[in-house]
């Protein structure tokens, strides 16, 4: 389990901060912060700490999405002119590429790891 020290320094780094500034502000050595940073613990931490911060992001940028498509959808049917309907269609369109590619990478990645999970275990 990491220490507190450890800990806190991990959430500094992996919020922007320099390891010397979150030394500073913890009372540690530049040195002995350093050292902890090289740790393998260390480095876990943060992957994990920005992986949850951008897993929180992720989600409200999708609900930001949902609400666009919404948006774009209203601007689609409630056009009046053929040039609005079409500037809509065109901003729904060419965000569909993008993302079903997206997806399709995804699923493709998620394939790979359990069968690499599935050969790690037949060793």
């Amino acid at each position: 389990m990491a220490s507190s020290k450890l800990e806190f320094l991990a959430a500094k780094v992996a919020s922007g901060a320099s390891v010397k500034a979150a030394a500073a502000e913890l009372g540690l050595s530049e040195r002995h912060a350093y050292r902890m940073a090289a740790e393998v613990e260390f480095k876990q931490l943060v992957a994990s700490i920005r992986s949850e911060a951008l897993s929180g992001v992720v989600g409200e940028l999708g609900v930001a999405a949902q609400e666009a498509v919404r948006a774009l959808r209203d601007a689609l049917g409630g056009a009046s002119k053929p040039a609005e309907k079409i500037q809509a269609a065109r901003a729904i369109l060419s965000s569909l590429a993008p993302l079903s590619e997206l997806c399709e990478l995804r699923s493709r990645l998620d394939a790979l790891e359990q069968s690499n999970n599935q050969l790690r275990v037949a060793r």
